[in-house]
């Protein structure tokens, strides 16, 4: 019975597991701007996103995000182009 248990137990971690590391994956290419971004800059947006309160304060940082991830790309372009 033991045995029983802890094979059913095991299935449903197994199956389970790579939905939440896909949904973690799915969560980080949802930011805009992530490919721009460290691991570490990705994980404090993602947490400093889920922790505000109001939609307001999360449209508006979303909003400076965006302008901040447009300025980095045009800076890190002109580097490429030598400008």
């Amino acid at each position: 019975m033991k045995i029983f248990i802890f094979l059913i137990l095991s299935l449903l971690i197994s199956t389970l597991l790579p939905v939440n590391l896909a949904s973690a994956e799915n969560q980080e290419q949802s930011v805009y701007g992530w490919q721009v971004m460290t691991e570490k800059e990705r994980a404090e947006y993602l947490a400093t996103l889920k922790d505000m309160k109001s939609e307001d304060d999360k449209m508006m940082f979303k909003i400076e995000h965006e302008e901040l991830m447009q300025d980095r790309v045009r800076k890190h372009g002109n580097k490429q182009s030598g400008k």
